[in-house]
């Protein structure tokens, strides 16, 4: 009796060390620090903020997020880095400029999941996009990830007032990634800046 008393204790107090995800009901509502307004018809799960994490950053699940996430990215400033990183990391995100040329927003997309741990990941699709009411461009990947799923995702960007703003896609090829993908739109094409 008194070690299943140790162990219901036991997963009491783990259960009180796990991050709670909190709904994000069908609405319209600032994200990513209240930089950028996104209209939702579905519910979805907000993932805690990671520690390390940037401020502005901010992920939501549907179905957790080893099978797909959103991630809004704004107001990322000329001279910073999408991630975190410490600089005695060997291999390192470029930091975010201005005058990037599509090209170059491309090659940082993909360094930010090579880094992450990404295998075999390939730019699939790069096309003009208007997202944020302003001229941005779509990105289209794939890869597979460090647990050999094969993931697929699209990233919508755009510099505006040389800030740069971002709206990510991921879902694991099969299934979550298409099941996402309309939602995923209908939000960028409402996505405007606060």
């Amino acid at each position: 009796m008194r070690t299943r008393l140790l162990l219901l204790m036991f997963f009491f107090i783990l259960g009180g060390c796990v991050p709670t995800y909190s709904l994000v009901a069908p609405s319209t509502l600032g994200v990513s620090k209240g930089e950028v307004s996104v209209t939702t018809a579905i519910p979805w799960n907000r993932v805690p903020r990671m520690a390390g994490g940037l401020a502005q950053e901010e992920r939501w699940t549907l179905n957790g997020l080893s099978l797909d996430s959103v991630t809004f990215l704004a107001g990322v400033n000329d001279g910073e880095k999408i991630v975190k990183q410490r600089k005695k990391e060997d291999r390192q995100v470029p930091a975010f400029s201005a005058t990037m040329s599509p090209p170059e927003l491309v090659s940082l997309i993909e360094s930010y999941y090579s880094i992450a741990g990404a295998i075999d990941y390939k730019t699939t699709n790069v096309m003009p996009a208007n997202f944020l009411s302003s001229s941005g461009m779509q990105i289209d990947y794939q890869f597979t990830g460090a647990d050999d799923v094969k993931r697929r995702g699209r990233t919508m960007l755009v510099v505006v007032a040389d800030k740069l703003y971002m709206m990510s896609a991921l879902g694991t090829e099969l299934h979550y990634y298409d099941a996402i993908l309309p939602e995923f739109e209908l939000m960028a094409r409402s996505a405007t800046i606060n």
